[in-house]
């Protein structure tokens, strides 16, 4: 019996090993907002935790679609969790694609939020840049996407929608550079949550590879 617990405990101590030395990636979705009483950014972010995914860990977080919560909780989780990478994710009405941002722009936030706010000065924040841009290639990502085995269509953007998401991707980028924006459609519009998420692996597995080749 002794030792049978022995070899569990050394089993136990070897999978937090190799967890403890696989890369840390933050991953955030949105709750309700407006007529949407789910959000489909965290119902990918859910879905993602479900997959067997083994070359990095995953920290989930939903955030609310609130301008002053976004503008303290984000740096507050680069610090806290320190990842490798930060993945924000979010709802576009209008997507039918994943679509893949590459920069974010610090003025002109005129949609109030779900508390009916707007960001002072409607900007992120004052005399900050008047944009910033990811250090990741998002081209080489899109380029291992389509090549890849997935049946979801993923497509650049430097127009993120000042709103919410582009202020969450503007505070990121404001604390670290390795940061991400992905704009996901409406769930089964026409991609279900599930395959949405395997693309969100396959995104983040190339945006890894990029940090850790840089």
């Amino acid at each position: 019996m002794e030792k049978n617990n022995f070899m569990k405990s050394m089993k136990e101590e070897n999978i937090k090993g190799n967890l403890d030395r696989l890369p840390t990636v933050l991953v955030t979705g949105f709750g309700p907002f407006r007529n949407h009483s789910e959000n489909s950014s965290w119902l990918t972010v859910k879905e993602l935790l479900n997959l067997n995914i083994t070359d990095f860990n995953i920290i989930a977080k939903e955030l609310p679609v609130e301008y002053e919560f976004v503008s303290k909780a984000v740096p507050e989780l680069w610090e806290k969790h320190k990842p490798k990478l930060v993945v924000h994710c979010g709802m576009s009405e209008q997507a039918r694609c994943i679509t893949l941002e590459k920069v974010a722009y610090n003025a002109d936030y005129h949609g109030c939020d779900i508390k009916g706010q707007v960001p002072q000065l409607n900007s992120c924040c004052e005399n900050g840049p008047e944009k910033l841009s990811t250090a990741i290639d998002i081209d080489s990502v899109l380029e291992d996407v389509a090549s890849s085995e997935v049946c979801v269509k993923a497509v650049a953007s430097e127009n993120a929608g000042r709103y919410l998401c582009e202020f969450t991707f503007y505070t990121s980028l404001k604390v670290n550079r390795n940061a991400a924006f992905v704009h996901v459609p409406p769930i089964n519009q026409p991609y279900s949550a599930r395959a949405m998420a395997q693309a969100l692996a396959l995104i983040i597995s190339s945006m890894l590879k990029q940090i850790k080749n840089s």
